[in-house]
């Protein structure tokens, strides 16, 4: 087969149905984390379903002991399921960190964005998982 049959076969794949977008979850919260000795600035945007949702520029102070949290405003509707993407970088880098949230993490996830080592590295949670879920789910979510 040759290159070209074989990307445009890769093609129609991810537009058929087979992308990041099949994965429907509902997104609990975004939470930075700084384990830095200095304040950082970080660049944070949400996607649902392709769309963006939040995109901001968040500061975070040092830690006054391991790490220092920061709760990002949920713009986003907590109680829909939904295709969700959050992406972060440090605001005076180019390249961006992205984590495309699916079923594996669970039904409902929360994603936390770390600052550490002059990097930035998202991970998500199962909300089950978390005492305090990084913005108020509506009532329907039991835990």
């Amino acid at each position: 087969m040759k290159r070209r049959e074989l990307l445009a076969i890769s093609g129609t794949m991810l537009l058929s149905g087979c992308g990041v977008f099949d994965s429907r979850v509902r997104l609990g919260g975004v939470r930075l984390e700084n384990f830095e000795t200095n304040s950082r600035e970080v660049d944070i945007r949400v996607e649902k379903d392709g769309d963006i949702v939040y995109d901001g520029t968040v500061s975070i102070d040092p830690p006054s002991d391991t790490v220092s949290t920061r709760i990002i405003d949920c713009t986003w509707d907590t109680d829909a399921a939904s295709a969700y993407s959050v992406a972060a970088k440090l605001f005076d880098r180019a390249e961006w960190t992205e984590l495309a949230l699916d079923e594996e993490g669970g039904a409902c996830q929360w994603v936390s964005v770390q600052c550490e080592y002059g990097a930035i590295h998202l991970d998500s949670k199962n909300c089950n998982d978390y005492p305090e879920i990084p913005c108020d789910l509506p009532s329907s979510y039991s835990r």
